[in-house]
């Protein structure tokens, strides 16, 4: 008989449940812990065969040595997903629980140990992605960072002998390769790479080190890379840190004359990052843009209406610098230089107020295109031939009700308009339907500027798709919290900013068994768009907390997690100036007794931390509707469900809060103001969008009471 838990060591095993393949016993807590030797260690973990009650004898897969640790996935039934899972460090927790009734066979996994990632100075061993070799794809979301060092006076050549990512159609945005010329995740970026850009493709350094950082998302993935390198020595070579004592004489390396060569292969395209070809930079001011200053029409004066020819053939979706380098076609006109000589901010052109945004930049391509992306088409003027706008079959206000900002000011308000959506000639728009949305017509009359400014967000939402979760414009859910630790830069839940002073939360994100949770040990982080980049982003807030508050009726010790509730202290922070914090209301000002139902618009924003704690790198939305009758509509048992909860999403799967944060919002707009209101805090649900069991959420109007008292008390 397997036992019921256990510590493994060995590089390679297996764990099975209690009896398998017999059936296991009612009533089990069992966990086992894997733990491997080295920070870059991590565990792989392969699903044989499982079988266990659908929805209530579950195996967590748990991302540590700790059952507090956070969770990758949960699995339960018949295990239709048996993609393999890996730690993101040396240790990887299995627990198991059944409840006291219906057994099943239980479950065989296999782990196997392998390295991701680290400081890497042997020449003759290859870098691969997780897996490569004995993997047919490589695993999902997984982060490894390399090192690669060489001797000092020393370049590295990175050869990729096998690119196989998802993409390109992702814009590189979903898994990808890094590459930065340094040593670290600070040195500048030679660019990121995704399907089968860098294939047979060889990738130099200025300096003696080069920066990897592999991710891969929750799902698709690719046969994966294998690259090796070498040391070019242009000069005198010094040994690499600690000196091998077989290098002492570097026989082989001292005369370089085979390595001549290697400073011919900087101008080839196959050079994806040729950071040394300064030379281009007598093309920054290139002589095709100086003639539209001559021009009548003051829109052509920006934007030259075709590009110089690039210097280097880079990968479909990414522009071809004139510095010889390849960078993401998105961070085109973006306002900061990404280019070494500045190429892509150099061919731009300024819309007083796009159809999307105002004072929108945009690239050079879009001018004189035949659309008119500036509301007054100032982008078409001066081209040859009459712009061709989008025929309009209807317009009308949308129903998200969402404000933007006017182009004008207006002393003592706030400036706004109200958005529209247009439906383009050829599509047919109904309820539930992928429509694109976009800004329609000319700024509206300023409205007065409310004493409560909660619900509201000054950045647009821009384009929403209702089917799966979508990466979210930033600022546009601006009261969306990080709960971190003081010692990491990961996440572990999120939160919702309700006042200046006060983030709201689910109780299991901060519960503590051992006591009170330890506030000094704790961040939050309002303002954040991407989970990886530095913790400052422009309008980012990093706060530490000073009050931690778990619900009195909160308990971890049953099915029901009731009353999953808590409220966080911080210092007052300043809404009124920063664009991309705000709160969300609990109640909308001047509406009383507002009733949401399945047909309301409702969201939940996040991370998706609550699956796995390296998940999408963007803030993700999804719409939700909500289910009014969660026990009758879903395949829930009606004793794990309470009136202090609520549940939301496709009952038929698909959408679900693990698109957002445990702890994190759901919120839905009130009609009459068009404000977004606190209606939900994730807590907990089965699997991830599974067919019948949609997220669970504390129900926050059975909340506001003890909001109320718990803020005026402390």
């Amino acid at each position: 008989m397997a036992q019921c838990g256990g510590l493994f060591t060995d590089p390679e095993g297996e764990i099975t449940s209690p009896n398998y393949p017999e059936n296991y016993d009612s009533s089990l807590t069992c966990t086992w812990t894997i733990t491997l030797p080295g920070d870059n260690s991590r565990v792989l973990l392969k699903i044989e065969d499982f079988k266990t009650e659908r929805a209530y004898d579950v195996v967590k897969f748990i991302d540590g040595d700790s059952v507090t640790a956070p969770v990758i996935k949960s699995v339960n039934g018949d295990a239709r997903d048996r993609s393999t899972i890996m730690s993101s460090g040396p240790s990887l927790t299995v627990l198991f629980t059944s409840d006291e009734s219906v057994t099943e066979k239980g479950f065989s996994l296999s782990y196997k140990g392998l390295t991701c990632g680290g400081h890497v100075i042997d020449t003759n061993k290859p870098i691969t992605s997780p897996g490569f070799g004995f993997l047919d794809r490589y695993t999902n979301n997984t982060d490894c960072e390399w090192v690669i060092q060489v001797k000092v006076g020393a370049t590295v050549k990175l050869t990729f002998d096998e690119f196989d990512l998802e993409g390109p159609e992702s814009n590189c945005a979903y898994d990808y390769l890094q590459i930065r010329d340094g040593s670290n995740s600070n040195a500048e970026k030679i660019g990121d790479y995704c399907g089968d850009s860098l294939q047979g493709q060889t990738v130099r350094s200025t300096g003696n080190t080069l920066y990897l950082h592999f991710h891969s998302d929750r799902s698709v993935a690719g046969r994966g890379f294998s690259a090796s390198f070498r040391a070019v020595c242009t000069g005198e070579c010094a040994p690499t840190e600690p000196p091998p004592e077989t290098e002492a004489p570097p026989a082989t390396e001292a005369p370089p004359a085979t390595e001549a060569p290697p400073t011919t292969e900087a101008p080839p395209a196959t050079e994806a990052p040729p950071v040394t070809e300064a030379p281009p930079a007598t093309e920054a001011p290139p002589a095709t843009e100086a003639p539209p200053a001559t021009e009548a029409p003051p829109a052509t004066e920006a934007p030259p209406v075709t590009a110089p020819p690039p210097l280097v053939e880079c990968p479909q979706y990414q522009y071809a610098c004139g510095s010889g380098e390849c960078t993401h076609q998105r961070y085109e006109c973006n306002g900061t230089p990404d280019c070494q000589d500045g190429s892509d901010e150099a061919r731009c052109f300024e819309c007083d107020r796009h159809i999307h945004k105002p004072f929108y930049v945009m690239p050079y391509y879009w001018v004189c295109d035949g659309l008119n992306d500036c509301v007054d088409g100032a982008d078409e003027v001066g081209c040859e031939g009459p712009p061709t706008p989008p025929t309009v079959l209807e317009a009308h206000w949308g129903e998200w009700g969402d404000w933007g900002p006017c182009s004008k000011d207006c002393e003592g308000t706030r400036n706004r308009t109200r958005q529209c959506v247009r439906y383009e000639e050829g599509q047919e728009c109904s309820e539930g339907s992928n429509v694109q949305h976009e800004m329609c017509g000319s700024p509206g009359p300023c409205t007065p500027e409310p004493e409560n400014d909660c619900g509201t967000r000054k950045v647009e939402q821009g384009r929403v798709r209702i089917i799966n979760g979508e990466d979210a414009v930033r600022g546009s859910w601006p009261w969306i919290a990080q709960l971190g630790v003081t010692w990491g830069q990961k996440p572990f839940c999120g939160g919702t900013l309700i006042d200046r002073e006060w983030v709201v939360t689910a109780a299991h994100c901060y519960h503590d068994p051992n006591g009170p949770p330890d506030v000094s040990k704790f961040t939050i982080l309002l303002g954040k768009h991407r989970l990886r980049r530095d913790p400052m982003e422009a309008g980012a807030l990093l706060i530490n907390p000073t009050k931690i508050i778990l619900h009195s009726g909160y308990s971890n010790k049953t099915k029901q997690l009731d009353n999953d509730i808590a409220l966080v202290k911080i210092p007052a922070v300043d809404v009124d100036t920063n664009d991309y914090v705000n709160s969300a209301c609990l109640e909308v000002p001047d509406v009383s007794g507002t009733t949401f139902t399945k047909d309301s618009t409702c969201f939940t924003q996040g991370w998706g931390v609550t699956e796995n704690n390296t998940q999408a790198d963007i803030l993700q939305e999804a719409r939700v509707p909500l289910i009014e009758n969660c026990a009758a509509e879903s395949s829930y048992r009606e004793s794990h469900l309470t009136d202090n909860m609520l549940c939301a999403g496709y009952v038929n799967g698909g959408v679900d809060s693990c698109q957002g944060d445990s702890g994190g919002p759901l919120v839905c707009q009130e009609e009459t103001s068009g404000r977004w209101q606190l209606v939900g805090i994730t807590s907990w649900g089965f699997g991830c969008a599974d067919d019948g069991y949609p997220g669970v959420y504390a129900r926050v109007a059975n909340y506001i009471d003890w909001i109320k008292e718990k803020i005026e008390n402390n």
